[in-house]
């Protein structure tokens, strides 16, 4: 449209992580290496770029092969693996809103 005002238009910024995941036999230890490996990449991602959304592959932390699907499933939101990606993304949500706060104490616009 071209009479839209765009004067107050943001952009998503989207980070995409593209990892080697862990597929460990031993399930328990598979599951806590690739959510570790996701949270330690979210943290990193969001202290240099600062995403609205970051993408994993669809499968990372369970990993590709599929076969043990039923033993990982769990509920959601009340399942450990979703709790843990809910308590990193309340972390990054809580870096981002102390940088802003110091941006804001400097005079300086926040990205």
């Amino acid at each position: 449209m071209p009479d839209q005002d765009h004067s107050k238009s943001r952009f998503l910024c989207v980070a995409i992580a593209q990892l080697d995941c862990n597929l460990d036999p031993d399930l328990k230890k598979r599951l806590a290496m690739n959510l570790h490996k996701v949270t330690s990449y979210t943290e990193l991602i969001a202290s240099l770029r600062h995403p609205d959304l970051i993408l994993f592959p669809e499968v990372f932390i369970q990993g590709p092969d599929g076969a043990h699907s039923r033993e990982m499933a769990e509920p959601i939101p009340s399942g450990p693996i979703t709790q843990a990606l809910l308590q990193t993304r309340e972390g990054t949500k809580s870096l981002a809103r102390s940088r802003h706060a110091v941006r804001e104490r400097r005079g300086q616009q926040s990205v």
